[in-house]
């Protein structure tokens, strides 16, 4: 006796199939319990079902009933009792397996045969040594998602020159497993300045699994392995004397060095795509300077002139009280 996966209706075997397209949509393959030869009376056994897809009406598949009619009863152990009927070979049943929208792992379905603890075999049938169990690959079709977060408010933050820093976490929906990578190359936009990125800011990062290179050419390419979920990026301000005001926008590259995966099912889809960080500049910062007049002689005025320099950023310009102290020897009137 030996069980195992068919296509509906056929004694094909089949080993591999791929989740429905849309959530709720259903697709149908069959168990097959069988004998090498037809006996007289009914042939008896137990028919149980494990691995990671989970049987039931909230799970990944259920099994239908005769004729495809119903479902069939399962006892806690995933297990039912049927019989191939006397003068046949084959005891088939459909398997119904159920689309939804998870990102999930690939998953197996496992069925075994062995004998009805309560019915005993004819004379002559055995349980195979080779075919007594099968194994059904379910393949997800459901995309990974990448998403950008970062330790700030939502949307665009700030940092200070003077050692300022801030975290950006690329999340994938679910940890990999072996044979599945995510690439995501990272762009840094530069606005506000003319000389060299790293004049601003420096980059590094973090997480498990997660490798990365970095060149001019190619900018920050993050690689997820097996057992990654998140990477995580720091951007450090670098103390300057420029007096730039800098923006930098961190997102995905795009064209040829888009993000990619390889052995996904389900592929990747993003959610948040970019993110904008400002550099504070504290370099060219106004000051006050107080300038003497000319000599003069008793009975005379004297004259100071105050003047502010120019911010290098007119943007940040604002009204200045000043309370000026005057204090000589000898006699005065102010």
């Amino acid at each position: 006796m030996s069980v195992g996966f068919v296509e509906a209706g056929t004694s094909t075997a089949i080993t591999e199939q791929t989740e429905p397209a849309a959530n709720n949509d259903r697709l149908e393959f069959d168990v097959r319990v069988a004998i090498s030869q037809a006996q007289s009376v009914a042939v008896p056994f137990r028919l149980c079902f494990s691995g990671e897809a989970t049987i039931g009406s909230s799970g990944d598949y259920v099994l239908l009933g005769a004729g495809g009619q119903g479902t069939t009863t399962l006892d806690a152990s995933g297990c039912a009792t049927g019989e191939i009927a006397a003068n046949d070979q084959a005891w088939v049943r459909a398997l119904s397996l159920q689309g939804d929208n998870e990102d999930e792992l690939t998953e197996t379905i496992v069925a075994a045969v062995s004998e009805d603890p309560n019915a005993a075999l004819p004379a002559g049938v055995t349980i195979s040594s080779t075919a007594a169990s099968a194994a059904m690959r379910i393949r997800d079709n459901d995309p990974t998602t990448i998403t950008m977060t970062h330790t700030g408010a939502l949307g665009n933050t700030t940092i200070d020159e003077d050692g300022g820093e801030i975290s950006i976490a690329i999340q994938l929906g679910r940890e990999l497993q072996n044979g599945e990578t995510v690439t995501t190359p990272l762009a840094f936009t530069r606005t506000g300045a003319s000389t060299a990125s790293n004049e601003y800011y420096s980059t590094s990062y973090d997480g498990k699994g997660v490798s990365a290179s970095f060149d001019v050419a190619n900018g920050l390419r993050l690689v997820f392995g097996a057992g990654a979920r998140t990477g995580e990026v720091t951007i450090r301000a670098v103390q300057n004397a420029n007096t730039d005001n800098v923006g930098i926008k961190v997102q995905y590259d795009t064209g040829a060095r888009a993000p990619s995966s390889t052995g996904m099912d389900g592929g990747i889809t993003y959610r948040k795509k970019q993110i904008s960080i400002a550099i504070a500049n504290d370099d060219g910062l106004p000051s006050l300077n107080v300038s003497p007049g000319g000599a003069i002689t008793e009975g005379g005025s004297a004259t100071f002139t105050i003047s502010k320099t120019p911010n290098a950023n007119p943007t940040d310009e604002a009204t200045l009280d000043v309370n000026l102290r005057v204090s000589q020897q000898g006699a005065y009137a102010p």
